[in-house]
């Protein structure tokens, strides 16, 4: 009976840690998420507040002008995406890895 509480206990405790150790790395990829989330949203309200000062100062739009001044930022934003994604892929692989370890 003391061989089946202690193993029942192991079993319990190694569920625990798999699930703690989950928590901590979900928890580390949503709070990086949240933070490239506000930083795509500060970059597209930079990229908005450039092209209307390009409009404002011509007062037309010239696609070439307007990629000249936010190029750049509008391939940072891409690769906000992509990271975004990434880690979205992560957050499931954690989630399917979770699901599928036994115990």
């Amino acid at each position: 009976m003391k061989e089946s509480f202690l193993g029942h206990l192991k079993t319990d405790g190694q569920a625990f840690i798999k699930v703690m150790s989950f928590a901590r790395t979900l928890g580390k990829l949503k709070l990086e998420i949240r933070s490239k989330r506000q930083n795509k949203e500060r970059q597209l309200k930079d990229i908005g507040s450039q092209i209307y000062k390009i409009y404002h100062s011509e007062k037309t739009l010239d696609g070439t002008r307007v990629i000249e001044e936010v190029g750049s930022d509008l391939e940072a934003v891409q690769e906000l995406d992509q990271e975004l994604s990434a880690l979205e892929v992560q957050i499931e692989e954690a989630k399917a890895t979770l699901r599928n370890s036994p115990g």
